[in-house]
């Protein structure tokens, strides 16, 4: 009987694993996720959730996408894999290089030769005739700089605007007055301070600390 009772104890703790681990979407063993336009591949081992600094800032295939904002945020995104482990998915080594190469300056453009000099000597030059001058010789002129594309670094989208992660705020919306709620994000509330509308909170976690975003311009 005590036999029987042990082998029912154990199925249902087994049976319960398995569903809570059921609970978090899985992504195929070493597939890339896609991301802002980039591929990222998992790497590293995993880690815990820290609600406190990782904020939600997007979805793939089913799986939440979160980022660190203390850490390279713009290579490095986490997936969640079951209870509080999260995955690092980082970006390839490739991509990343790519964004500090500097396009080559445009080509100059041709420069007519100036013309020979003309010897004073040989000019008649009449009376009240006003003399020749000749022209400056500045040589070919540099090419302009171009600026390298900015990088879109993180963001996330809501009311059809990009918003970019600028800080924690200190105060959470029930003992802040100046905050409404004006939609969801995902299953987050979105908080605004009245009378600023370039300024939205988005809490990391549900009932944990604001994330203050700006409108990006």
């Amino acid at each position: 009987m005590r036999t029987l009772i042990a082998l029912l104890m154990a199925a249902a703790v087994l049976l319960i694993s398995k569903t809570g681990a059921s609970q978090t979407p899985q992504l195929p063993h070493g597939a890339p996720i896609v991301f802002t336009g980039s591929l990222y591949y998992a790497s590293g081992p995993t880690v815990f959730f820290d609600g406190a600094v990782m904020v939600r800032v997007g979805t793939y295939d089913g799986v939440p996408i979160y980022v660190d904002p203390t850490r390279d945020p713009i290579n490095v995104v986490y997936l969640p894999v079951g209870g509080k482990l999260m995955r690092p998915y980082e970006r390839s080594r490739a991509e990343q290089a790519a964004d500090l190469v500097v396009p080559p300056p445009a080509a100059a453009p041709d420069v007519a030769a100036a013309p020979e000099p003309i010897d004073a000597g040989e000019l008649e030059i009449p009376e009240r005739a006003v003399p020749i001058e000749r022209p400056p010789d500045y040589g070919p002129r540099p090419a302009p700089w171009r600026e390298p594309p900015p990088s879109r670094g993180i963001w996330i989208e809501f009311d059809g605007k990009m918003w970019t992660p600028s800080g924690r705020e200190p105060t959470g919306p029930g003992r802040d007055s100046r905050l409404q709620t004006i939609g969801r994000y995902f299953d987050f509330p979105v908080y605004q301070e009245r009378g600023r509308h370039d300024r939205i909170f988005v809490p990391s976690t549900p009932g944990g600390p604001l994330i203050r975003y700006d409108l990006r311009r």
